[in-house]
């Protein structure tokens, strides 16, 4: 051994153990050993004898050629071209290849005068502890690019970045992931005010909650709920319009009837009315051609009855017309001028049913009109008389009441 400079050792010996993969079993204070490319020394460290490394792991990969050839081919994986390495034959001799070519950072090409067998050891010369499982990365420059998954050595332990380094805007903590100003936490994604989702297609399973105004701009939207209930008291169609009018030129509501032909309500432009029915088949509202009675619809009579009244049909009749029969809802301007005449109540009258009489010439007191009973024999004011009407310009109505009082002066 020659020692250029000073050699002190105090108390010491150097034993030098290579090529171990487990460290020795009794070793002395001074022992280096060489275990998985690190070399350790045994030492006392705050009072306690240990292991010491004084060298980090180095980046390394192995190539043994078995087949003779000129040109090996070394995929090293090691992420560079700075490299260092040794050939040996299959006497152990080293070999000195002819030329070298780098062909990527992941694969060296030697070649030799002559072909051979043998193998190569392949160092990256870097000064930082290195990544192990170097066949899953490249590294170029200060990127390293990952050919497969990012797996921790176990669950529930590691974050990637933190509040305030962040991978650019990312960063993961506990159950929550952070892109931006966009959290992802468990079932909730919490967004900054005017942010957008942009997807071709969104679908969930669960509930949807809207915190504001819900706008769709597709050309179609199907609700598929059972039921569908809606706050506002004016659901508006045709919403958009900037013509004078419904320019499609109807615009209301469709009713799905399966194998029938769907029922619509509909507002038609054409006619500035709303119409309803078949689809095709839709007339304007009304109780005509809809299949219904008066008596559907609940105070219809009333109001009907109201506006008879208020703008009655009146025919004349004069002595000529003696013994005519009045019917529900007649209203009989008389004229006596030319004699006395009788009219005659409807038969089989029903509860409010009605008739006017006037003395439109003012000569019932020359000329009276008598009101007879009809045949099946109804009551005047609970009396079994007919009723003679005598005083000039006068004017009633009779109304059936029922079986004991009959018609009854309205």
């Amino acid at each position: 051994m020659n020692v250029r400079n000073h050699l002190l050792m105090k108390n010491a010996n150097i034993v030098i153990h290579h090529g171990e993969s487990t460290f020795p079993t009794t070793p002395a204070l001074g022992t280096m050993a060489m275990v998985d490319g690190v070399l350790y020394v045994y030492s006392t460290i705050n009072g306690l004898d240990t292991w010491t490394p004084l060298t980090n792991r180095t980046l390394h990969a192995t190539h043994i050629q078995s087949v003779a050839n000129t040109t090996w081919t070394i995929n090293h994986g090691l992420g560079t071209k700075d490299l260092i390495f040794f050939v040996y034959d299959d006497t152990d001799t080293r070999n000195e290849p002819s030329d070298i070519t780098f062909t990527s950072v992941n694969t060296l090409t030697l070649s030799f005068s002559s072909a051979i067998t043998g193998r190569a050891i392949v160092f990256a010369a870097v000064d930082e502890i290195g990544i192990t499982i170097s066949n899953m990365f490249d590294k170029t420059g200060n990127d390293i690019i990952f050919k497969g998954n990012l797996i921790p050595d176990s669950d529930s332990t590691w974050s990637i970045g933190n509040t305030t380094s962040k991978l650019k805007e990312l960063y993961v903590s506990a159950n929550s992931i952070h892109v931006g100003d966009t959290l992802f936490s468990g079932s909730n994604i919490t967004m900054a005010a005017g942010s957008t989702i942009s997807a071709d297609a969104i679908g969930t399973t669960g509930n949807v909650t809207v915190g504001g105004d819900l706008t769709v701009n597709g050309a179609m939207t199907t609700v598929s709920s059972t039921n569908l209930e809606i706050s506002d008291n004016v659901i508006i169609v045709n919403q958009g319009e900037v013509g004078s009018g419904v320019t499609a030129g109807s615009a209301g509501i469709r009713v799905d009837r399966g194998g029938l032909t769907d029922a619509m309500l509909l507002f038609d432009e054409t006619t500035d009315a709303w119409k309803a029915g078949e689809e095709g088949s839709e007339i304007n509202l009304s109780f005509e051609g809809h299949g219904h009675a008066v008596s559907d619809v609940s105070g219809l009579q009333a109001a009907l009855d109201a506006a008879t009244h208020e703008l009655p049909i009146w025919v004349e009749k004069a002595n000529a017309d003696d013994g005519y029969v009045l019917s529900n809802g007649d209203n009989i301007a008389c004229n006596t001028t030319g004699g006395a005449f009788a009219v005659i109540l409807p038969s089989n009258p029903q509860p409010n049913w009605s008739v006017r009489i006037v003395d439109a010439y003012g000569h019932f007191n020359t000329a009276n009109l008598t009101v007879q009973r009809a045949g099946t024999g109804e009551n005047i004011m609970g009396a079994i008389d007919n009723l003679i009407l005598d005083v000039d310009n006068y004017s009633t109505t009779l109304t059936y009441l029922n079986a004991s009082r009959g018609w009854i002066l309205t």
